[in-house]
Order: structure tokens, then C-alpha cells, then sequence
């Protein structure tokens, strides 16, 4: 069983480091897995233009694209593969590496982010206004994240919300939920 402190003493020991990395904590490894995602995909459509093949067919974009992406993919490994993280050349265990990756990924302004989206979700589940929950969404997280500014975030909250009304409302005829 790991020690949450000794997690923390990891990291604590890493920060001069991070300054020094190329890459950010988890990036080799999420772009390992970005790639098996996207062979698999290429491998679907692959599967697909097998069942109608030729250029015009519905096939031909999703394994272009997929394609492309898994090349590009497998380029940024080869040239990432040599590159620095802050946990490189260090003695850390698995679990550290782990806690340094989810420490970096989900700051504190990564997390209340999600509880307001959550939030936002549950508001409009509830049959709140589209525009008032939207309203308290954007507010509520501009000033959060701005830390003050509370009239400048009012503002912009009605410029965002004009602008949705125009033209989604408006110019495409949405209807809003």
C-alpha cells in the first residue's frame, strides 16, 4: 500500500524538474493510447470500405482520417520517445508516476470546471431555462476562474448569450432546450 505522503514527496521533488521536461506529466503515455485508439478506428473503417469500397464511398473519409491521425500519431511517438518528462530519470514507483500524471490532469480549476458543467447538465435535466442556466453557467464560472471581475464576467455572459440567441436562435432556428 502506497503512502499519500510519500506521493506528495515525490512530487515535491519532481517540481524543479518540471520546469526543465519537455513534455508534460502523462503525455507520452496518452499519446501511446491516443494511437491504440486510433489503429482500432482504422482498422473499423478499414473493415467498413471492405463492405463498399471506392473513392466516393462512405468509407473513404473515416479511413482517411484515421489513417492520417495514426500516422501523425506514431510520429509524435518517434520523436517524443527520447524526450524528458518531470518523472524521467527519477525512482519513483508506479503509483507516484500515477499520482504525479493525476495531480497535474486534474488541478483544482480542471475540478470545479467539471462540477459546473455537471451542474449546468443537472440544471437544464431539471427543466431550468436554457438561457438562465446557461446564464448562472457562464457567470459562475468566469468569475471563478477570473477570480473577480464580477460586472466584467456579467458582460461578457450577456455577449456570449446574444450571441447564441442570434445565431442559433435567429439565423438557424434552433430551439433551445
Amino acid at each position: 500500500m502506497y503512502n499519500l505522503t510519500e506521493n506528495n514527496n515525490a512530487h515535491k521533488d519532481i517540481d524543479g524538474a518540471a520546469a526543465k521536461a519537455d513534455l508534460q506529466p502523462g503525455e507520452k503515455v496518452f499519446t501511446v493510447i491516443l494511437f491504440a485508439v486510433t489503429v482500432f478506428l482504422f482498422y473499423r473503417s478499414i473493415l467498413l470500405w471492405q463492405m463498399a469500397p471506392g473513392i466516393s464511398g462512405p468509407a473513404m473519409l473515416p479511413l482517411l482520417s484515421s489513417g492520417l491521425a495514426a500516422l501523425l500519431l506514431a510520429a509524435s511517438i518517434a520523436v517524443n520517445i527520447w524526450k524528458t518528462t518531470p518523472a524521467s530519470g527519477r525512482n519513483l514507483t508506479f503509483s507516484q508516476k500515477t499520482y504525479i500524471v493525476l495531480e497535474y490532469l486534474f488541478s483544482k480549476n480542471v475540478i470545479v470546471t467539471i462540477i459546473f458543467i455537471f451542474a449546468y447538465c443537472v440544471l437544464l435535466n431539471f427543466s431550468v431555462p436554457f438561457y438562465l442556466s446557461s446564464a448562472l453557467f457562464l457567470w459562475g464560472l468566469m468569475s471563478f476562474l477570473a477570480k473577480g471581475g464580477l460586472v466584467k464576467n456579467i458582460i461578457w455572459t450577456a455577449m456570449v448569450l446574444a450571441f447564441i440567441a442570434v445565431v442559433f436562435g435567429m439565423l438557424f432556428s434552433v430551439v433551445m432546450p
